[in-house]
């Protein structure tokens, strides 16, 4: 399956809104710059990132180390954590 990068930005953004965080607050909490998260909130022009990257901000965001990657390849999440309807997944 494709990678789903606006999914992982659907996902990022809905649980940014829920907990509340801004991109500075997960910048702080996961160890990943400002500009990263910004380019994964709006994937225009998707870059490939790296397990650890993905890693460290589904921690931040409290969830399981592999939701985003399984978010991106389209499979099922890691024990808990739930996308909501609104993620668009």
């Amino acid at each position: 399956m494709a990678e789903d990068w606006r999914a992982v930005a659907d996902a990022i953004n809905t649980r940014m809104t829920e907990l509340p965080l801004n991109q500075r607050d997960l910048a702080d909490r996961s160890g990943v710059s400002v500009a990263t998260i910004r380019e994964l909130q709006y994937p225009n022009t998707p870059r490939r990132r790296s397990a650890r990257t993905l890693g460290a901000l589904s921690e931040a965001l409290e969830w399981p180390e592999g939701y985003l990657r399984a978010v991106l390849h389209g499979e099922a999440v890691p024990t808990g954590g739930t996308l909501t309807k609104s993620s668009g997944i």
